[in-house]
């Protein structure tokens, strides 16, 4: 029986439904554009979103299958691609689809096999443009050091294609290029990046300094909000260089200072081609003009000679401290000497608060070597490097560690292009400023939380000690068969730790304590709550995305082109030479576990390393 009219046109609509169905999954696949080139499949009409994406999506079919191929055809319009094998008809087609820049996939044909063997070594496909397109994103993580010899193993075990050290090496930089930005393009950005510095942040000031060629030279900045606050923050300047290792090299200078809770604050940055006369004299002409000269500031760093020159062209008023540290090391290489026992006699005479203990600690010295003594009193000068002859208080920095501390974070984005380096500052220091902003409104002690721990330490050696009255404001406190005097009113000891560091001793804390005076309000404005919070009271708000930010034509304009600079032969140093008496790092083999050789060179039999013991409590 012949199914009714009715019958026929049901079962013709399911029918219909169906092929709608179908259609529409099928022309939702076509329509789909395509973005990543790492497809898993490649079939007649895929749509890629450019011509770059389709040929990076066929290149790396070719190389997964081992199907080699040769271009026949590439327009603006198509793109044809044969088989290398001229008795092979295999074939692929793909032409712009509409008016946009979208391919789609029209033909592929592929009748037989290829009778070329091609090795994976020798795929034409695997170009080191190609591999820096497919690692790229392993670079957007600073954490991760992708070396050439992981991509070299990564693109066999993903691909089963082998590629040489070089060629990884090749598309490791073409990589970071791409995931980092172009370096040559970057210095353009400059312009428009402390504009936005500026803008973002009312007070900021920056300056850039090109050539007669318009080639970068110098540029600086300083955050408005760190300006304000430096009023609040002990009135030392340490100041220090770090070489860039991008294409392009140059040098950062950096100028710190420590906030109440003796935290790094930034001051200003500055990137120049070195570290030479003119830019250090530059910087801190810079500097002076930005935040002036305080009562009883002082500025630290290394004896690098040109921030010798620099500093006394620029401040010749101002006391110029020497970093003990780096000062023990130039001991050190000198007289080549070292140990523990020099260190210790070293640090003993620069950080001593009376003449009695500087002269036993110098003594130390002369038993080492007597030439040592002649070198630090006559040729460095003892004000330079001594908490007891310094010309104004030094407030326990007695070396350059919060700009190497400085240097040491941003060792990871040294080789950065200068514009994403200039946005990195830029949001480390918002970052910084951000916590420790919390931290001060979370304060709830007198002091700030470390000199709190400072102050209740000397409150707890006070207790040993006892106390004579010699009148109502001078008492006489017995330490360990030793008198010191302290006078309240003019906020000194015999010790002179009072006066120092402006804040009292132990031996001024017994006296504190057994008249019920208060303790802080014979400590330093520095090390209050309130100066902890007013040195954050502003606060420094984002650059935003570049591609919304509204750019005068006047600023756009400007032409910044790359410095000279010739690069060096050989892998690029990322870390500076030590001299012979720096301690080095041994290495410790993972085979026999014993030191002065790795597990790649190791002779000795395997042992097994024995568990470690728990501590018990």
């Amino acid at each position: 029986m012949l199914p009714t009219r009715t019958e026929y046109a049901t079962k013709m609509a399911d029918y219909v439904i169906e092929q709608t169905q179908i259609s529409m999954e099928e022309s939702s696949e076509e329509n789909q554009i395509i973005l990543n080139p790492q497809v898993a499949e490649i079939h007649i009409g895929q749509v890629f979103a450019n011509k770059e994406t389709l040929q990076q999506a066929v290149s790396l079919h070719s190389i997964r299958y081992n199907q080699p191929f040769k271009v026949k055809r590439s327009s603006k319009l198509d793109y044809k691609l044969v088989c290398i094998d001229d008795n092979c008809n295999r074939t692929f087609l793909a032409s712009k689809h509409g008016k946009t820049d979208m391919f789609i996939i029209r033909k592929i044909e592929h009748t037989h096999t290829c009778s070329l063997d091609i090795t994976s070594g020798d795929h034409p496909q695997a170009t080191s443009n190609l591999v820096g397109k497919v690692i790229k994103n392993k670079f957007v993580n600073p954490k991760r050091d992708y070396t050439p010899t992981e991509i070299v193993d990564d693109m066999a075990d993903d691909y089963s294609v082998s590629i040489s050290y070089q060629k990884a090496w090749r598309a490791r930089e073409k990589a970071i290029v791409d995931a980092r930005r172009c370096p040559q393009e970057s210095y353009s950005e400059i312009p428009s990046i402390l504009y936005m510095m500026q803008i973002s942040n009312p007070g900021t000031i920056t300056d850039l300094v090109t050539d007669e060629d318009n080639k970068f030279k110098y540029l600086y900045f300083a955050v408005g909000a760190s300006i304000k606050g430096w009023q609040h923050c002990t009135p030392i300047i340490v100041t220090d260089g770090t070489f860039l290792t991008n294409q392009h090299g140059g040098t950062l200078l950096i100028a710190s200072a420590q906030n109440a809770n003796r935290h790094i604050f930034p001051l200003a940055f500055a990137v120049v081609d070195s570290e030479n006369d003119s830019s250090w004299e530059w910087f801190l002409h810079k500097i002076k003009e930005t935040y002036g000269e305080r009562e009883g500031q002082c500025i630290v760093s290394d004896r690098h000679e040109s921030i010798l020159k620099a500093v006394k062209e620029t401040f010749p008023d101002i006391m110029h401290g020497v970093c003990c540290y780096h000062l023990m090391k130039n001991i050190k290489m000198k007289f080549k000497k070292g140990g523990d026992e020099l260190k210790i006699a070293f640090n003993s005479a620069s950080k001593a608060y009376n003449i009695e203990d500087f002269e036993k600690s110098m003594q130390d010295l002369d038993n080492i070597d007597v030439r040592i003594r002649d070198y630090l009193v006559n040729e460095i000068g003892v004000e330079k490097w001594t908490r007891l002859y310094g010309m104004n208080r030094r407030y326990k920095t007695m070396t350059s560690n919060i700009a190497e501390s400085v240097n040491a974070a941003l060792k990871a984005v040294r080789d950065l292009p200068i514009a994403t380096l200039l946005e990195c500052l830029h949001s480390l220091v918002q970052r910084w400023y951000w916590e420790n902003k919390n931290r001060a409104q979370k304060t709830t002690t007198t002091l700030a939380k470390i000199p709190e721990k400072t102050l209740k330490k000397q409150r707890d050696m006070s207790l040993k000690y006892k106390v004579e009255t010699a009148n109502l404001l001078v008492y006489q406190v017995h330490d360990n068969n030793r008198s010191h005097i302290v006078n309240l009113e003019n906020k000194t000891c015999s010790c002179q730790r009072f006066e120092y560091d402006e804040m009292p001793c132990s031996h001024a804390m017994t006296v504190l304590s057994k008249r019920n005076l208060s303790c802080y309000k014979y400590c330093s404005y520095y090390y209050t709550k309130e100066a902890f919070m007013a040195t954050y009271e502003d606060s420094i708000l984002p650059l935003g995305e570049a591609t919304s930010w509204n750019i005068p034509d006047l600023i756009r304009n400007i032409v910044v082109l790359p410095p000279k600079h010739k690069r060096a032969a050989g892998r690029p140093k990322k870390q500076r030479y030590k001299n012979g008496l720096e301690a080095k790092a041994q290495v410790v083999c993972g085979q026999c576990h014993q030191r002065g050789h790795n597990k790649r060179s190791c002779k000795n039999d395997p042992v097994l390393k024995p568990p470690r013991k728990r501590k018990r409590s």
